[in-house]
């Protein structure tokens, strides 16, 4: 609401002001002078804080500038790398690779040899292809007809040699001792059989990588493990070492003729802080300056991150002079706006009193706008109100949704009641009126004195009860709760006990059952009476669907994944399982089988059993033909097999 002020009328004169007093000029310039010092401290504060923020703002730019770029470098080298990682591979299994290694005296085959590593050269790109003997002798190459040709030149003393012939490949990186080139060596070893003949090696020329860093507005340099900067768009950084070394770390290098000829000078870096990052090592170096700029240093932004599939380290660095200059600019304007926010407290303070002369104004606006907003909360009360109607009228609407909700569920009860009841009466009707048809014949046969066929009659009466109960048994399974009491069992032992069960069922359809497992025992956590159920009425499955098949074959598989699950399945050379039914074939009641040869309820039953034991039922169709079915259970921990 509103706030009441007096009226300026002659009820409420102005007073008038009073005489100032002799120390009120004293008193004012020192309020001034409190409020000038008040105004320059808050303004160097804020000059401090905007300074500070902007320093780090413009830091946070340089280093998520410098990590992305980091990324592109080191995915850029990969790649250049990978295109030629398995050339070295392919040529040391080709057939005429080998053959040439084989006759390395003899010169025709020796020209071959150069024409192939030519070949090999131009179709990848790739600096120089050479071969080598044992003894590390090249005796064909790319370059054989160059001024700088590898072809008479040992290179024994190279490590990508040696990890070749020891390990079957090698990789390294160093400076060509003959062209004086850096380049990248991949080395794979040539055998026939076990016998060894030789090593095929690749040089990769990087400088084309590096040429494309030289027009980038930051720097970049690539170190060895020993800290040896060897690819960089700044020259006066090639072959420098950013830290010193050791002197084992020098006697390996001079070893291996790594840098040979190269004195390895450290850069004179002067790490000023560190700090972990995302991408590795991130701290603020001091580098002597490519042009002199006075001191001749430049203060740098540092992302490191390593390779190690080809040994090397990735350094960008960002100069944080652009950095500072945004710091500083960010402080005059600081400073500069709050010199206009202290000439805008003046102005304020001098506007006040025509502000105060405005209130009455104003009051007569605030009047108006009480009245606007009483009109407008009416409007938005009727809206509440027409809004709560539809509210109740939309959870009448639902009520009646889960009303009719209510009603399909009963319905589907129903129907799924009556197509249960259908099929058991049919099952059932069928035992019951051949055992009506024997128990009549029996009577009248036992009447004639034919007790033998009488007796027979019975067995076949003893067999159809067997079959009702089994239809029982299966009804009984399905509804019962099951139980979640598991073991360490032996996957291998219950399918050699169940295919030694069903083995009189496999004669008498005449089917090939072959058993594949990929250890002696496969131990999982299930419980043993129900899986052998699961694994019963597979194969019993799939010694039906190839019943009466030209083919009769069933194929059982016992393995491990790598996902650490026992996997057991069960393929028949059957007609398989149409498409339309292999949504479904796990539902309750649903079959493929002819009337009367089941109740559906068997895959139902597995499938609820595999998943009491958090494990999986699948189904699928081979492409040669036949069914397919999967089942995985968790493997059963050491803990579990010991306290069986």
């Amino acid at each position: 609401m509103a706030s009441e002020l007096p009226a300026l009328d002659d009820r409420h004169p102005i007073p008038a002001p009073a005489e100032p007093r002799p120390e009120a000029p004293r008193r004012g310039a020192l309020r001034l002078a409190a409020a000038a010092l008040a105004v320059a401290a808050a303004t160097a504060v804020v000059v401090w804080v905007v300074a500070g923020w902007a320093w780090d703002r413009a830091r946070g730019e340089a280093r998520a500038g410098a990590e992305a770029s980091l990324d592109l470098f080191v995915a850029n080298l990969a790649g250049e790398l990978g295109k030629f990682a398995a050339l070295p591979d392919l040529l040391a299994s080709r057939p005429d690779v080998i053959d040439l290694f084989d006759a390395q005296g003899n010169a025709a085959r020796s020209d071959l040899g150069d024409s192939l590593a030519a070949a090999a050269q131009r179709a990848t790109g790739a600096d120089v292809v050479y071969f080598m003997r044992l003894d590390g002798l090249t005796f064909a190459a790319s370059n054989a007809r160059a001024a700088d040709s590898f072809v008479g030149q040992n290179f024994s003393y190279r490590p990508y040699f040696r990890s070749a012939l020891d390990t079957g490949a090698g990789r390294y990186f160093a400076l060509g001792t003959t062209s004086g080139r850096r380049g990248y060596y991949f080395a794979h070893r040539v055998a026939r059989g076990t016998r060894v003949l030789g090593v095929v090696v690749v040089k990769v020329d990087l400088e084309a990588v590096e040429e494309r860093w030289r027009a980038l507005d930051l720097d970049v340099m690539v170190t060895d493990p020993f800290g040896v900067v060897f690819l960089s768009n700044r020259p006066d950084w090639r072959l420098r070492t950013i830290a010193p070394m050791t002197d084992a770390a020098y006697a390996q290098i001079a070893a291996d003729r790594r840098y040979d000829g190269a004195t390895l000078a450290p850069l004179a870096v002067a790490r000023e802080s560190e700090a972990a990052g995302s991408h590795g090592t991130v701290d603020r170096w001091v580098v002597p300056a490519a042009v002199d700029t006075g001191d001749g240093r430049t203060e740098y932004l540092h992302v490191s991150r390593p390779m190690p599939e080809a040994g090397w380290a990735v350094h960008v660095l960002v100069d944080l002079a652009p950095a500072r200059r945004d710091a500083t600019l960010a402080a005059v304007l600081a400073l500069a706006l709050c010199g206009l926010v202290a000439a805008g407290a003046l102005l304020a303070l001098q506007r006040r009193r025509q502000l105060l002369e405005r209130v009455a104004l104003n009051q007569a606006a605030a009047d108006r706008l009480e009245r606007q907003v009483a009109a407008r909360t009416a409007d938005l009360t009727g809206a509440n109100r027409r809004l709560g109607q539809q509210i109740e009228e939309r959870m009448q609407a639902e009520a009646e949704l889960r009303r009719m909700q209510a009603e399909l569920v009963q319905a589907g009860k129903l129907a799924a009641l009556g197509q249960m009841s259908a099929a058991l009466s049919h099952e059932f009707n069928q035992p019951l009126a051949a055992i009506r048809s024997y128990a009549d014949n029996a009577a009248l046969l036992l009447e004639r004195g034919r007790a033998e066929d009488a007796r027979a009659n019975v067995g076949h009466i003893a067999e159809l009860t067997g079959r009702m109960a089994e239809i029982s048994r299966t009804l009984s399974t399905f509804a019962r709760r099951p139980d979640d009491r598991r073991a360490a069992v032996d996957l291998c032992a219950l399918v050699d006990r169940v295919v030694a069960f069903l083995d009189g069922r496999r004669q008498r359809v005449d089917a090939a059952v072959a058993v594949r497992k990929s250890a002696p025992a496969v131990w999982v956590l299930a419980g043993e009476v129900r899986l052998e159920q699961v694994i019963r009425n597979l194969l019993t499955n799939a010694l039906d669907a190839v019943a009466g098949r030209d083919e009769r074959r069933v194929e059982i598989a016992v393995d491990r994944d790598e996902g650490g699950e026992a996997v057991l399945t069960v393929a028949d050379s059957g007609t398989g399982i149409a498409d339309d039914a292999l949504p479904r074939i796990f539902d309750p009641f649903f079959t493929t089988k002819r009337t009367g040869e089941g109740l559906g309820l068997g895959l139902s039953i597995a499938f609820n059993i595999v998943k009491d034991f958090d494990g999986r039922l699948e189904a699928a169709n081979r492409p040669q033909g036949g069914a397919l079915f999967t089942v995985r259970l968790p493997l059963a921990t050491a803990a579990a097999r010991a306290a069986e």
